[in-house]
């Protein structure tokens, strides 16, 4: 009465209900939401000739250094370390 499944059949239902997941995840109803303009349309709060400072944290390596980053009319100028982040104390990795 009860059918054992093979690890075998077990992997390729694994397999398909992954390749699902993924091919779905696309078709949700937040992929309706998501506006994609050009860059020409800048935001209203840069202002041509101002700098703009964003404190973030830079992703290239685990650690999770922090950055200040330079912006002029929404594109990033400079990007320094931060002192004040406890992690880096304002030098980057390279």
């Amino acid at each position: 009465m009860s059918e054992k499944i093979s690890r075998r059949d077990f992997l390729k239902l694994t397999a398909m209900g992954a390749a699902a997941t993924a091919v779905m995840t696309g078709c949700g109803p937040m992929s309706r939401y998501v506006v994609r303009r050009p860059y020409t349309q800048m935001p209203e709060y840069n202002q041509t000739g101002q700098s703009t400072y964003y404190a973030s944290t830079c992703r290239e390596c685990p650690a999770g250094c922090g950055i200040i980053v330079r912006t002029r009319e929404g594109r990033a100028i400079t990007i320094a370390g931060n002192p004040e982040h406890p992690v880096n104390r304002g030098r980057l990795c390279a």
